[in-house]
């Protein structure tokens, strides 16, 4: 049962910070881009 939840919290946190690097290297390279 714990083993469970951790690895739910853990794919929530994988797929949450997935998404904030996904957006920040689209942010980095639309800025690099337009230099």
């Amino acid at each position: 049962m714990w083993g469970n939840e951790l690895r739910e919290q853990n794919d929530q946190f994988n797929y949450s910070s997935a998404l904030v690097n996904k957006k920040g290297w689209m942010n980095y390279h639309l800025t690099s881009r337009s230099d």
